[in-house]
């Protein structure tokens, strides 16, 4: 079981001076080529995983059947659309050996919001990230925080697995000749 050790990070858009744990990740998509760079911070108090709905247009996500739920937060409410099946994936450093790096992908949730807060950035909560590990390990006085990854993405396939997040089919628009 792969152990990952993140040193804290300053939170984008934040004081320089507050340290917290900022993951680099990378969103994969099933389908899409090139997985999107993105930060996430872990909070173990938040309930869900959010990012910017932004992301969902960016990687050609439909999200139209998602499930919707309710949720207030910094003075926003609203409801939100539970994306699943893509994946996050981490490259960080081995905590037994700190010179090699480990990189694993993790099957993820996050609800799509539309709050200025998170424009830079993902909130990693307890449904849909924290839920798909084994331990989190936050080591305040050290500044870092360790992860143990109870699963890996299978190397070819998924399974057959249903999802509600599809790629959406290039659009091909044909110019009519009227109204050059």
């Amino acid at each position: 079981m792969p152990r990952l050790r993140f040193p804290y990070l300053p939170v984008p858009g934040g004081p320089r001076e507050i340290l917290r744990p900022v993951l680099p990740l990378e969103i994969v998509v099933p389908g899409l080529l090139i997985p999107a760079p993105f930060l996430g911070v872990v909070d173990t108090g938040a309930p869900f995983s959010m990012f910017p709905r932004y992301l969902a247009e960016y990687l050609g996500l439909r999200i139209g059947r998602a499930r919707r739920i309710g949720v207030a937060v910094m003075g926003w409410s609203g409801s939100a659309p539970l994306v699943e099946g893509f994946f996050l994936r981490l490259t960080g450093s081995d905590a037994s050996d700190p010179g090699r790096a480990v990189r694993v992908e993790v099957r993820a949730a996050a609800l799509l919001v539309t709050i200025p807060m998170f424009e830079s950035f993902g909130l990693l909560g307890q449904v849909g990230f924290l839920d798909r590990l084994e331990e989190v390990c936050v080591r305040e006085r050290e500044k870092a925080c360790e992860i143990s990854v109870r699963e890996r993405r299978p190397p070819e396939g998924r399974g057959g697995e249903a999802s509600v997040v599809r790629e959406r089919p290039p659009r091909w628009r044909r110019r009519s000749r009227r109204g050059r």
